[in-house]
């Protein structure tokens, strides 16, 4: 049973996608698995189930994977039909609170649930119930796996116990090749774009902060309309005036199909996180020949994945002249785009394999794996 917020394929990001590749691995390894909607209702199951079986690649056998797999709305739903040897997965802390009351209520046979680690959340809030929540949860009776080496690595420098180097990580799912193969298509006369992974409802992406950052550079360089376009791409929000007449403009979330394709068209990126975890734009970014800037926190240093990446300080200064740097810097060669995610974390393939090996002794498979 993996514990997610929304199944509605319009609500999905990274985070959520990546909870539905691991479920799909152990369905296709023989597991039977559920996936349970906890914080938005399904709008169209079928829709929804559909999604989540399109995520397969071509080698799985899609039919026999389906068998294995249900989705049901725990927003709509008033009850759970469970197995008392079912085990829960929670992705967020507020649902590894829900799988430990699961547990505890039901006297479910397996103590221990698995925890799905994408980020540091109590740092997504004040202090207060949801950061005093979501450190609660990291006490819990669970197995860890974490989403990176680099997020293992700070909670381990955290202090917690869970976060042994035993502990299952896994590197981003990104396709490097679906971005490195891109065809570059700058303009050849005529403004370069800088795109920005803008959130302004994300506080950890740190808009206001990439603002003021794109102010200060463009102040500094005495860039205008002329020779540079600015656009912000992660979601929708109104046009920004910036100095010398130049307009941040938003173009919202791009459709997946065409996102690589886009990148090839850009010349410079901005991307923060301000959290241990990597995130996914800066990576892409790169492997699409982008010459991006975005900021380090902790044991994080996502430039030493590539000379393409330029990881400061998450300060307007900073970032300001890391943008000139790269302003000023030669177009991307392709060999920094070939991007070698390894180094932060084994493949998430390899880590669904070992974890469904973990899981043998407690959980009965449904078949055979599939091919």
């Amino acid at each position: 049973n993996i514990l997610v917020p929304t199944l509605n394929p319009t609500e999905i990001f990274a985070g959520i996608a990546t909870a539905l590749d691991i479920g799909l691995g152990l369905a296709v390894l023989g597991y039977r698995v559920r996936f349970i909607a906890t914080d938005l209702p399904l709008s169209s199951p079928g829709t929804s189930r559909n999604f989540v079986l399109g995520r397969l690649g071509q080698d799985h056998d899609r039919e026999a994977v389906a068998t294995r797999l249900s989705l049901h709305c725990g927003v709509q739903s008033k009850t759970l039909p469970l197995h008392v040897a079912d085990m829960f997965m929670a992705t967020a802390w507020w649902s590894a609170h829900v799988a430990e009351k699961l547990i505890r209520r039901h006297g479910m046979a397996q103590a221990r649930f698995l925890y799905l680690i994408q980020d540091f959340e109590p740092h997504f809030y004040a202090w207060g119930p949801e950061f005093a929540d979501a450190m609660a949860s990291y006490h819990f009776d669970f197995d860890p796996v974490f989403n990176t080496t680099l997020l293992r690595d700070f909670f381990a420098g955290q202090g917690f116990a869970f976060a042994g180097g035993d502990a299952l990580a896994f590197h981003p799912s990104i396709d490097i090749a679906r971005y490195s193969q891109v065809a570059r298509k700058p303009a050849d006369h005529g403004p370069r774009r800088l795109a920005l992974y803008g959130r302004p409802d994300v506080p950890r992406n740190m808009y206001a902060t990439a603002v003021e950052a794109l102010a200060r550079f463009v102040e500094k360089e005495g860039l205008g309309p002329e020779q540079i376009s600015l656009v912000s791409i992660g979601q929708s929000h109104g046009d920004v005036s910036l100095p010398g007449g130049l307009v941040l403009r938003s173009l919202g979330k791009l459709p997946w199909e065409d996102y690589p394709d886009y990148l090839g068209t850009v010349d410079l990126g901005l991307s923060l996180m301000y959290s241990p975890h990597p995130s996914h734009p800066p990576l892409e970014m790169a492997a699409a020949g982008v010459r991006v800037v975005t900021n380090g926190f902790g044991p994080k240093d996502l430039s030493r994945l590539s000379p393409a990446i330029l990881s400061v300080p998450a300060t307007a200064p900073e970032l300001a002249e890391a943008l000139s740097a790269a302003w000023h810097a030669a177009p991307v060669s392709q060999s920094e785009r070939e991007i070698d995610l390894r180094a932060l974390g084994s493949h998430p393939d390899e880590m669904i394999h070992t974890l469904a090996n973990r899981l043998a002794s407690r959980l009965a498979r449904a078949e055979e794996p599939c091919s």
